[in-house]
């Protein structure tokens, strides 16, 4: 029988948002490069210059910004190299590891399977995964991060997580590693918030158990919505515009170096997919005009989770935590907002939607961001640009 520990206090901090990932550094040289795809007019000039001033004062090596109203695209942008070996310029096809925004996806194929009727959000895991230690935690719990599990990343040191990120892993491989994770669990199912990536692995494995592939059936899933980009990572194929992602070393005479190679089956559902800005301000479109679940499974995902008692979970300075099925939900300028952040190796990704306006941020970066000087301020500037520059275009 599992022992459940005291509960501990939620904590929504910058490694949680992004993924819990655990390489670090940033910052890197290159050429600007323009993407095909116009800005309308000079009220966009400031975010271009803050993309430029972001490869030239060496912040990041390469980045993609996409802003879209809906269906129509606002402004998108490639700055900077792909990658540094072969001097290859970023542009708005270029193809980037999104890390833990990998989650939504995840959350809305296991909806869509829900629809179905191929499993309920109110089965337990055991249904799926028989010898799994704790069988009754739901999969509503593992969609909202309620259901108890510790962070299979973080349970180890950073050294350790780097090393085993590395091998390749089969499904059944992961559901090992999440079961080994010590402690297994930090509270008991529905009675307190806690960010775990397991819990994403483990809906990949019920994907899979029911569909077969994850990566087969997350393929077939976006199909019909047209994203030639966005899939499930494999390191092993070749994709035309693939990003190369880089960690900094600031005080060695290159400033930075390739990122540890990592296994995207070990991220998994998780973590493992990749895509193109442009395209994940089309799959918030598709997403929010009910082209990829129902009005009900809309509603589960961007309803704040509620824990047992009722009560919206807290984080340590006691705000609330207001976190759906794979995205959180914070507001943006007091407007509801889905709000969505990956990181892995050598890959920084910010995607953010107001919901009543349709308007999606995309921003992809080709370094890992943790203990990184510079990204932090890259993203608060393109955030106010964006703003401005909306501002300005709507009157």
């Amino acid at each position: 029988m599992i022992k459940y520990p005291r509960p501990m206090k939620a904590s929504v901090s910058r490694r949680t948002l992004l993924g819990a990932t655990a390489a670090s550094g940033v910052v890197a040289t290159g050429a600007l490069a323009k993407s095909a795809a116009p800005a309308v007019g000079d009220a966009w000039n400031a975010v271009e210059a803050v993309g430029q001033a972001a490869i030239l004062s060496q912040a990041v090596p390469g980045m993609q910004v996409c802003v879209r109203r809906g269906d129509a695209v606002l402004f998108s942008r490639g700055f900077g190299l792909s990658n540094l070996e072969t001097r290859t310029a970023t542009d708005a096809k270029s193809v980037f590891r999104i890390g833990s925004v990998t989650k939504e996806f995840t959350a809305a194929l296991v909806l869509s399977l829900a629809e179905k009727g191929r499993l309920r959000l109110d089965d337990p895991l055991g249904r799926f995964l028989p010898s799994f230690p704790v069988p009754a935690l739901t999969l509503g719990q593992l969609l909202t991060h309620t259901s108890g599990l510790s962070n299979y990343t973080s349970t180890v040191s950073a050294q350790t997580y780097l090393e085993q990120s590395r091998q390749d892993r089969s499904m059944q491989e992961m559901v090992e590693v999440v079961t080994g994770a010590e402690p297994l669990v930090v509270s008991e199912p529905g009675a307190a918030w806690a960010y775990s990536n397991s819990g994403y692995v483990l809906l990949g494995a019920v994907i899979e158990s029911i569909a077969g592939s994850y990566a087969q059936a997350m393929a077939d899933f976006l199909r019909p919505l047209g994203l030639q980009n966005t899939a499930v990572d494999d390191g092993r194929e070749v994709i035309d515009g693939r990003v190369s992602g880089y960690v900094a070393q600031p005080e060695a005479s290159a400033k930075f170096a390739n990122a540890p190679y990592a296994a995207m089956s070990y991220a998994g559902a998780s973590g493992a997919m990749r895509a193109t800005a442009e395209e994940l301000g089309l799959w918030r479109s598709a997403l929010l005009s009910g082209r990829v679940v129902s009005a009900d499974s809309l509603a589960f995902m961007t309803t704040p989770a509620r824990l047992s008692s009722g009560g919206l979970p807290t984080g340590d300075a006691g705000s609330e935590i207001l976190y759906g099925a794979g995205v959180y939900l914070d507001p943006m300028e007091g407007r509801p907002a889905l709000r969505g952040g990956g990181a892995i190796q050598g890959f920084v990704a910010v995607c953010d939607t107001v919901i009543p306006t349709r308007l999606t941020t995309a921003i992809l970066l080709n370094v890992d961001g943790n203990g990184a000087t510079g990204v932090r301020t890259v993203m608060r500037d393109l955030r106010r640009a964006v703003r401005d520059a909306v501002a300005a275009t709507t009157g």
